[in-house]
């Protein structure tokens, strides 16, 4: 498995990867743990041991970081001294991206719809997938809005039903045109 080079679009998916590349070298004492005091003559050699292998994790992490970088986004980083002030610091760069991100995938959620030419389980799938991506940013859509959007896909197909049937009698309900009040369940559907 080779770490990607961070760009202004794979941030989740190379920090995860970042996170595992690291643990899998035993290299993430550095990110799971603070720094430790620094070492005075009455340091145990126990306390000096634990300084050096985080300093080591500390230094081999910062270096693997900077390595998987662009240059666009390594230059208006700051040189930290930790690996957990570093990763704070291009955290920071991607919070206004991850609006934008969010927007969009919101947007591809609202648009998916069914084409009955492809398997139902595809279309499902695929709004799942959505639905994990926005979890990865923190937003949880209601289990019931994907719950009925993909029952209401099922049902359809299965029997074959029109748009008309599961909308066209409550439209005047808004209870029953939305759920939360922001995902319109006509998106279901074609």
């Amino acid at each position: 498995m080779r770490l990607p080079i961070l760009n202004e679009e794979n941030y989740a998916e190379w920090l995860e990867l970042l996170e595992l590349t690291l643990g899998y070298m035993n290299l993430n004492l550095a990110i799971n743990e603070e720094k430790p005091e620094d070492l005075t003559d009455e340091s145990t050699p126990d306390q000096r041991n634990y300084y050096a292998k985080w300093q080591r994790s500390n230094n081999m992490s910062l270096r693997l970081i900077k390595a998987n970088m662009s240059r666009a986004i390594r230059r208006p980083i700051l040189n930290k001294l930790t690996v957990r002030e570093y990763l704070d610091s291009i955290k920071e760069q991607y919070v206004s991206t991850d609006s934008s991100t969010v927007s969009t995938l919101i947007a591809k959620l609202g648009a998916i719809k069914y084409n009955e030419s492809k398997d139902v389980r595809d279309h499902i799938m695929k709004a799942r997938d959505i639905a994990a991506q926005l979890k990865d940013y923190e937003i949880d859509l209601p289990e019931v809005y994907l719950m009925f959007c993909n029952n209401f896909v099922v049902m359809r197909h299965r029997f074959n039903m029109h748009c008309s049937f599961g909308v066209g009698s409550v439209n005047d309900d808004p209870l029953y045109t939305t759920i939360g009040g922001i995902y319109p369940l006509d998106s279901c559907v074609d």
